[in-house]
C-alpha cells in the first residue's frame, strides 16, 4: 500500500483552493490513500465562516472529492467543517474517508479542546456511529480525537479506567 501523507498549509476560507491543492497533490503523486491536515479545506483561522463553509451531503467540494477518489483509484482522507446531519445548525470538526468505490465516512472530532480559562474541564458531547470501513480489500478506521489529554471518564471502551499493567 502507498501512502500520501500530505502535510500542506490551506488557504483559510477558500475550499476550491484547497481541494485543487489537494487535488494536484493527489494526481502528482500515484497512491492508495492519502491523508491530509485536520481542517485542510477550510483552514483553521476562519473566524465566523465555519457555517459558510461546512460541507453539506451532495454540495460541490463532496461531489469533486469522490469524483476525484474514483478517477485516482485512491482514499482521501481529509479534515473539513462539516453540517450536523442530527442537529440543525451544528457544525462539526470532522475527517471524511472518501473511498474509490461507495459512499464516504465522516468521522467527527472528539473531545474537543476548551480555550475558555473557566471551561478546562467541559468536553463536546460524543458522536456515536464511529466504525471500521473496507476499501480495496482493506479494512480501516478512525478514532479522532484532540491532541491533548482525552478526559477517560467518557471513553466507554472495556479498557477505559483500566491500566496498562492489568
Amino acid at each position: 500500500m502507498r501512502i500520501l501523507l500530505a502535510q500542506l498549509a490551506p488557504v483559510p476560507g477558500d475550499l476550491h483552493a484547497n481541494a485543487e491543492r489537494l487535488a494536484a497533490a493527489v494526481r502528482t503523486v500515484r497512491c492508495d490513500l492519502a491523508v491530509f491536515p485536520e481542517l485542510f479545506l477550510s483552514g483553521y483561522r476562519v473566524g465566523d465562516r465555519f457555517h459558510q463553509l461546512a460541507l453539506k451531503e451532495g454540495d460541490r467540494t463532496v461531489s469533486a472529492l469522490r469524483r476525484l477518489a474514483h478517477e485516482t483509484g485512491t482514499t482521501l482522507v481529509v479534515g473539513a467543517p462539516v453540517a450536523s446531519t442530527e442537529r440543525s445548525g451544528e457544525i462539526h470538526n470532522a475527517a471524511l474517508a472518501v473511498p474509490p468505490e461507495g459512499e464516504h465516512r465522516v468521522q467527527v472530532k472528539r473531545y474537543l479542546p476548551t480555550f475558555g480559562p473557566f471551561e478546562e474541564g467541559v468536553s463536546s458531547r460524543r458522536p456515536t456511529g464511529a466504525s471500521p470501513s473496507a476499501s480495496r480489500g482493506h479494512r480501516s478506521g478512525s478514532r479522532y480525537a484532540t491532541t491533548r489529554s482525552s478526559p477517560r471518564s467518557h471513553d466507554s471502551s472495556p479498557s477505559a479506567g483500566r491500566s496498562s499493567s492489568s
